[in-house]
């Protein structure tokens, strides 16, 4: 083999090898664009709970409700305390602020639950710690109470002043006499106290009579309030008669009885009530 033929020979050996590493080259890159792309598993972030507010006023007012009521009773509702001889199932009821100081008060139900058996108010002032409250005052009977083992009716009220008091609208009676009354509590600093406690109603019409004495209904509202100074109860009085032996309506009228705030209690102005009493 002459020199020439041998270059020739590696030259065309050198060509055949560049030809099969570029064939290899374009089948790899055929191979890459065919196979499917790879497949993520998408993992959900969980989100991290949102911190708990520093301050208790800034949560909401259920979880302000449930908070005072744990700090007051030391748990959750209900609790069950003794109040002298009566045994007292507490459930929370509403929670107000006065400026700084927190008031709950909690409706509690007599578990013997008779007529003469009172139901109870307690309230609790609280100042707020951090996420909860501390405890600054309680009184188990302190917003009043009620018959047949119930707390009264109440609510907050701004009637006679500003400064919000507990308000208990009730009425009881027997043998056909009937009152009803509302009584005024101040939550004072040192604590709730009763500062009104003003009759209402009176009704006789279904008392047994003798001789023939006609019955009488009186019906007042508190009117013309002077905030932390004096009101008024209206009454309308409706009589009645006695005609060919039953008691008709006959005619009515109005009754007026002033009340001032003296020595921190609202007490009539002049005299006595002209209301009759059960």
């Amino acid at each position: 083999m002459t020199p020439a033929n041998g270059r020739l020979l590696w030259v065309a050996a050198g060509a055949f090898l560049l030809g099969v590493v570029a064939v290899v080259i374009v089948l790899l890159m055929r191979r890459d664009e065919a196979a499917p792309p790879p497949v993520r598993t998408a993992q959900a972030a969980v989100p991290a709970p949102p911190p708990e507010p520093a301050d208790i006023r800034s949560r909401p007012a259920a979880a302000q409700l449930a908070a005072a009521f744990e700090a007051a009773f030391h748990g959750r509702p209900p609790a069950t305390r003794m109040v002298g001889d009566n045994e007292i199932v507490y459930r929370p009821a509403r929670l107000l602020w006065i400026g700084e100081r927190a008031v709950l008060v909690s409706a509690g139900a007599n578990s013997f639950g008779c007529h003469v058996c009172a139901g109870l108010l307690a309230v609790h002032y609280l100042e707020p710690q951090g996420s909860g409250f501390r405890v600054t005052g309680e009184w188990l009977d302190g917003g009043g109470s009620g018959s047949w083992g119930q707390p009264p009716d109440w609510q907050f009220s701004t009637l006679l002043s500003p400064q919000p008091m507990i308000r208990n609208d009730g009425g009881d009676g027997g043998q056909g006499y009937f009152c009803t009354w509302i009584q005024f509590r101040e939550l004072a600093l040192a604590g709730p106290h009763e500062i009104a406690n003003v009759q209402t109603g009176y009704s006789d019409t279904g008392a047994l009579r003798e001789g023939g004495t006609p019955p009488t209904e009186f019906e007042g509202a508190i009117r013309n309030v002077v905030g932390g100074r004096s009101f008024d109860v209206v009454y309308r009085v409706r009589n009645f008669a006695l005609q060919r032996g039953a008691f008709v309506p006959a005619g009515s009228r109005r009754l007026t009885e002033h009340y001032v705030l003296r020595g921190g209690r609202y007490v009539l102005s002049r005299g006595e009530t002209r209301v009759p009493t059960c």
